[in-house]
């Protein structure tokens, strides 16, 4: 053999051997750790939580809203003067 061929031939031994570590390595661990999928999940799960939370306090907001307005409506209604429905 001359020394290209045999340059070669260990050339691509040593790919083949690099090539079938990384693509061991990678089939072995998985792409995304578990721990980030834990993290995203704690962050999805902790959003939808602060979401569920403002929720509710825009529902209580909006009923202490329809209250007061419901008062105002009812001292409105007291200070005019009382209209006669009965035109007969």
């Amino acid at each position: 053999m001359n020394q290209a061929t045999e340059d070669m031939i260990l050339s691509n031994a040593k790919s083949l051997r690099s090539n079938t570590e990384e693509t061991l390595k990678t089939l072995e661990e998985p792409a995304i750790a578990i721990e980030s999928f834990r993290k995203a999940y704690d962050d999805v799960q902790t959003a939808i939580e602060l979401t569920e939370q403002s929720n509710e306090r825009i529902v209580q907001s909006g009923k202490a809203f329809i209250a007061e307005l419901d008062e105002l409506n009812k001292n409105v209604q007291a200070r005019l003067p009382e209209r006669s429905d009965d035109r007969s």
